[in-house]
């Protein structure tokens, strides 16, 4: 079991939404299995939606296209949703799944299930709209700790370390905006292919990392910026790195590693902390530099943090 649930307050009493204050009452008209061609796809995408449908969400139908080409879909769990609201007939929901139908134009086709409900109005219909696809989604996150968290080459790992490490690598492997894979993809790659640079980093920072003392590396620009350096010099990564995690070791105001750990312990990207805001780019820019420096044996009195639009080099 994961957790027992305890009630912290009273629970808010119920509040009936039905016409006059009643309980609601659902009509389930018809239940059927669907075939969910291409075709079929395009005419339930033409079909009207109810005000208030949420937008569509690229990055979502991306992730489904990816699952249904890795065989990781399921279509059992698929239940595309019909409102009858009279003689119209509207689209609750599936919006996402069937422009992933049709991306891959006939190379796969499930069978779902397929809901009718009957409704005597809109706000009948706006209420199943409401009620559906209201289960807990399993956030990015959480996907990483299922996939990583089991897989025996980090059972020496600590969790906390594992927890930071997915986000980095995936901009370390896909640097471009808006190109990053989805959560299957990006552990599959650290667990396979990418395995040792992963490793190298997990077992640097386990006995190093704490929680509370190390929020200036969780971001992802500064763990991408990690496995690049580990990538071209395991050794001078390690000394170049310890300082800049816990402080020690820093003995000049010079030191590109002391420059680098006071820029990040100040630096934020649009959060609520303390701190001057930066892109994501610029702090990956500010991490550029100082390993520069200090692979080159030079002194560093600035460290500018500026995105000048000029590729990334790690030297």
């Amino acid at each position: 079991m994961s957790g027992s649930y305890k009630q912290k307050k009273k629970r808010t009493p119920t509040y009936k939404i039905g016409k006059g204050g009643k309980k609601v009452k659902i009509n389930l008209k018809k239940r059927s299995k669907l075939k969910l061609t291409a075709e079929m796809a395009e005419t339930i995408l033409a079909m009207p939606a109810l005000d208030g449908d949420r937008h569509l969400i690229n990055a979502h139908v991306d992730d489904l296209v990816g699952a249904m080409e890795r065989g990781t879909f399921l279509p059992e769990d698929v239940h595309i949703d019909f409102a009858h609201v009279g003689k119209d007939v509207y689209r609750v929901n599936g919006q996402h799944t069937c422009w992933a139908i049709t991306l891959l134009d006939g190379k796969y086709e499930p069978v779902v299930d397929l809901f009718e409900y009957e409704c005597r109005s809109i706000d009948e219909a706006l209420i199943i709209y409401a009620s559906k696809d209201r289960g807990k989604q399993r956030l990015r996150h959480h996907l990483n700790k299922m996939y990583l968290s089991g897989f025996s080459e980090f059972d020496d790992v600590r969790p906390e370390v594992m927890k930071i490490l997915p986000g980095g690598f995936a901009l370390w492997r896909f640097p471009s905006k808006g190109t990053t894979p989805d959560a299957d993809t990006i552990c599959a790659m650290m667990r396979s292919e990418n395995l040792q640079d992963v490793l190298r980093l997990a077992n640097f920072l386990t006995p190093i990392y704490t929680y509370s003392q190390c929020r200036h590396i969780r971001r992802r620009a500064v763990i991408s910026a990690m496995f690049s350096t580990f990538k071209k010099a395991v050794g001078d990564s390690q000394v170049f790195w310890a300082p800049v995690v816990n402080g020690v070791g820093v003995e000049s105001t010079n030191d590109p590693r002391g420059r680098l750990r006071n820029a990040l312990t100040e630096l934020r990207i649009n959060s609520g902390a303390k701190g001057y805001n930066t892109s994501w780019m610029a702090m990956l820019k500010a991490c550029s530099h100082a390993w520069n420096a200090f692979r080159e044996d030079r002194s560093m009195k600035i460290l500018r943090i500026v995105d000048d639009g000029k590729p990334v080099i790690f030297r």
